[in-house]
Parts: C-alpha cells; sequence; structure tokens
C-alpha cells in the first residue's frame, strides 16, 4: 500500500537522481514562468481536452489541471514522465495522464485535444513550424 510519505519519498528521490544528473533542469527559465502561465491560460483551458507536449515533470500540466477537463502531458524524456505521474498521484488528480513520446508519436495517436500548450518547447525542436 503506497502512503502519502512513500509517495513524498519517492518524489522527493527520483527529483534528487534526476536533477543531479543533469537529465532535467531545475532551471527558473520555465518554472517561475508557471504561475503566470496558469493565471494567463486557466480560462482557455477551463472545462477543456488539453495537451502538454514537452511537459517534462508535469508541473505546468497538473496545474492546468485544476481547471481543464482532462490534461495529457507528453514528454520524450522516459525519466520525466516517470516524475510526473509520482507527482500526479500524490496530487490525487483523476484528470492527468502522461506519456513518453516525441511530436510523431502525438500525431500517430490522431487525438484531437481542444487546447495545445508547449512551454519551453520550440526552442528545441529542429523544425518548430
Amino acid at each position: 500500500m503506497m502512503t502519502a510519505d512513500t509517495t513524498a519519498a519517492q518524489i522527493r528521490a527520483r527529483y534528487q537522481k534526476l536533477y543531479s544528473g543533469g537529465h532535467l533542469s531545475l532551471s527558473k527559465n520555465y518554472s517561475d514562468k508557471f504561475p503566470l502561465l496558469e493565471h494567463l491560460l486557466k480560462d482557455a483551458v477551463r472545462g477543456r481536452s488539453v495537451l502538454d507536449f514537452g511537459c517534462g515533470p508535469g508541473r505546468l500540466a497538473l496545474m492546468l489541471a485544476r481547471y481543464a477537463r482532462e490534461v495529457h502531458g507528453v514528454d520524450y524524456a522516459g525519466d520525466g514522465i516517470e516524475l510526473a505521474g509520482l507527482l500526479a498521484r500524490a496530487a490525487g488528480g483523476s484528470n492527468t495522464t502522461f506519456s513518453e513520446g516525441d511530436l510523431a508519436w502525438v500525431t500517430a495517436q490522431g487525438r484531437r485535444y481542444d487546447v495545445i500548450v508547449l512551454a519551453g518547447v520550440l526552442e528545441h525542436l529542429e523544425e518548430p513550424l
């Protein structure tokens, strides 16, 4: 049985492993902007289906899930997706899902979303258009 303490310990351990190894960045380049993005997007996502492409460990996806009908986060980094799942379980939200994949994977799914969010992603794509 997973308790809140167990989940918190798993999250702490996962963060430490991922960030100390340089796999993910705790840089404030994006994460300090998430509360602003949440404020700007909350009305646009309210009651809608949202794709957070390039979600990393899911922080923005979980913020938007407070307003959206459902949020699906996708990132190519499986470690980030694993952490996003742990955070979602800890938050107790039932309207978030996370998958490992890239743009080709998302396109192949054929799923339609009402809103697509890319925060700190375009500059990493080979062909952003």
